[in-house]
């Protein structure tokens, strides 16, 4: 057989058996050829299909539009590959229709022109595309109308989208969003950590943090980020959680839990620590002065000729009386030492960090003593008159051996009754080796504590 008749032979095989569909026509459009995959794509024989133009095989409504396009590709020798996005659709012979995707190529044999059309079926890819496209609507519709924000940035911190909920948020309309880089809501980092960050949770693939953004009107945020990196597309997705309400509620709280524990261990009319804070404050000082081998001391103070301001001018000068003490005993003491009320006209300094010595101590303690006796034996102002009172003061060292807090406060308490028994305006002592009576008056001697506690009434 000659050389060109096998080779003629063997494309027609090579067609016959192509799993695609292939139709050949002429330079008129006339179908010179076709394979058995064309006739079960559309349902023609063979014999059926030659000689047809090819057009007849194109949808009804579609035909004008090929011909146009044939007899202009007739006039090139291009060569059109697959894919080009064509709107092509074949019309079967029961009339039903199907989309096709076709490759066109001229050649020649016997000295006539042919176009060669490879067809493929495209349903099913477009059944897939139509699917994906429906899935993308449907994610879409998720995030646009989820509660939290969302956004996508590319590796270089770019906003590419943003959906409605962080539209809502930040103030900021998509469009406006997609112009702009991360760090311009950001209202904590800069540009630099920014970009560190974003390079830090690629490699790490996912990161959830707390921040701050900053909106439209120039109003700062709290926000959860939860991010997701997508390495292959150079893409991060941001989901935000609005976290201002939160933070609200855990500013009340905090409020509400600051309000509690001023009401428990503070007293309400000075604002000192009341007898609650007092003991805990003293258990501390105890551990501490342990601990460090250094003394500490406590001054039992009582005012003079309280109940006679109250008798005479009335308990809201009494009160006024009280608040102002409160504030020139909290003026003299020390930063680190408590000063607290523990009720009437009763109050007590706890001086912490004194000598190691003991004697020393007791001198240190009998010098803060003398310099609150002074302050608050000045005049005090109420309501437009002149009110003299003094303090009666007594104090102790501590700890001693086995001392706990009723210990120490007994002996204070002891040591001021002294003072209040001889007529007040003084301070007396017990450091454990000495007393000191007040000055000008014989000592009385050990007192028992007048209430449980040893906190008397108000003496109203």
């Amino acid at each position: 057989m000659h050389a060109a008749q096998l080779g003629a032979r063997w494309s027609r095989l090579a067609i016959d058996v192509a799993p695609v569909a292939i139709v050949v026509v002429d330079c008129d459009g006339t179908i010179v050829a076709a394979n058995a995959a064309l006739s079960a794509m559309l349902g023609y024989t063979r014999d059926e299909i030659l000689g047809l133009e090819v057009e007849t095989l194109v949808a009804a409504d579609r035909r004008a539009a090929h011909r146009g396009r044939r007899r202009a590709y007739a006039r090139t020798s291009d060569m059109r590959p697959m894919g080009l996005g064509l709107d092509l659709v074949a019309q079967r012979k029961d009339g039903t229709q199907v989309p096709v995707d076709v490759a066109l190529s001229h050649f020649a044999m016997d000295g006539r022109e042919l176009v060669l059309a490879v067809i493929a079926d495209i349903s099913e890819r477009q059944r897939l595309v139509a699917a994906l496209e429906a899935s993308e609507r449907r994610h879409r519709a998720v995030l646009d109308h989820a509660p939290d924000g969302f956004y996508i940035v590319d590796i270089d911190g770019h906003i590419l989208e943003a959906n409605y909920a962080y539209q809502r948020l930040s103030g900021y309309s998509g469009d406006e969003l997609q112009r702009m880089h991360v760090s311009e809501i950001n209202a904590v980092n800069s540009p630099q950590q920014i970009r560190e960050h974003i390079a830090a949770i690629s490699a790490a693939g996912a990161e959830r943090f707390e921040s701050l953004h900053r909106r439209k009107d120039g109003s700062v945020w709290p926000v959860e980020l939860t991010v997701s990196a997508i390495p292959s597309a150079g893409e991060l997705f941001f989901f935000v959680r609005d976290l201002s309400e939160r933070k609200r509620v855990e500013a009340e709280r905090e409020e509400l839990m600051r309000r509690v524990s001023e009401y428990a261990f503070t007293d309400s009319l000075t604002g000192l620590p009341n007898r609650r804070l007092f003991m805990d404050r003293l258990a501390q000082s105890l551990a501490t002065a342990r601990r460090q081998a250094r003394h500490g001391a406590v001054l039992y103070i009582d005012m003079d000729r309280f109940k006679a301001l109250n008798d005479t001018r009335g308990h809201a000068a009494g009160d006024r009386f009280l608040i102002e003490v409160a504030q020139r005993l909290s003026a003299s003491a020390r930063s680190e030492d408590t000063v607290a009320r523990l009720g009437g006209d009763e109050f007590v300094v706890i001086l912490v960090d004194l000598d190691a010595d003991a004697a020393t101590a007791a001198a240190q303690a009998r010098t803060c003593a003398e310099k609150l006796a002074l302050r608050l034996g000045q005049p005090y102002r109420i309501e437009h008159e002149t009110h003299i009172s003094s303090a009666s003061i007594g104090g102790t060292l501590l700890p001693l051996a086995g001392d706990d807090v009723d210990a120490v406060l007994h002996r204070a308490d002891r040591a001021m009754y002294r003072v209040k028994s001889s007529g007040g305006a003084g301070c007396a002592f017990e450091d454990g080796a000495a007393t000191n009576p007040p000055r000008g008056a014989p000592d009385a001697g050990p007192a028992q504590p007048r209430s449980k506690g040893f906190v008397r009434a108000r003496k109203r």
